[in-house]
């Protein structure tokens, strides 16, 4: 019996570059597509607030329910003034480093805790958490998009991260 050999991914078809339609984009747009239609009575989309796949606004609102951390309000006050605040619930799931932790926002999935401001005590507190598990409300938490942390990232890219400094409260 013989080993199956694929072909490499193919170069986009002519029509694409003569359209100026970006291959890529569209592949993507047909793999999002596919799923769509295999869902066979519910289909959940998980993504990264800030940084969801154009195909998502796509979808009508009438069939879609969106859940977000975030309004569309804070989110252009986020674009606009860099940065929100706000109260945040949910659990440490990893401490990495003193400035670095995720944390799981309210269950909707995790997001990067930047502790660089952070206290001695609020960092301890944090590593506390860590450690337990137990629930935790942040007060008055900064919510801003992290950049691409170099060059070669996509200039496009950004998501949202927490941002832990002497004007947030830690309650558990």
């Amino acid at each position: 019996m013989g080993v199956n050999t694929y072909d490499p991914v193919k170069q986009p078809p002519e029509i694409y570059e003569e359209k100026g339609v970006a291959y890529q984009l569209e592949e993507e747009r047909r793999l999002f597509y596919v799923a769509l239609t295999r869902a066979e009575t519910r289909l959940d989309v998980v993504t990264v607030q800030g940084a969801e796949s154009v195909f998502i606004e796509e979808l009508p609102d009438q069939l879609c329910e969106h859940h977000r951390p975030l309004s569309d309000d804070e989110l252009e006050e986020i674009e606009t003034d860099y940065e929100c605040r706000k109260t945040v619930t949910g659990s440490v799931d990893a401490k990495f480093t003193e400035n670095f932790a995720t944390v799981d926002w309210d269950g909707r999935g995790l997001i990067d805790l930047n502790l660089y401001d952070a206290s001695k005590e609020q960092n301890q507190r944090i590593e506390e958490l860590n450690q337990s598990g137990e629930k935790v409300t942040f007060e008055n938490c900064g919510v801003q998009y992290r950049e691409p942390q170099n060059e070669a990232d996509d200039p496009e890219y950004k998501r949202l991260q927490l941002q832990l400094d002497e004007d947030v409260t830690i309650n558990s």
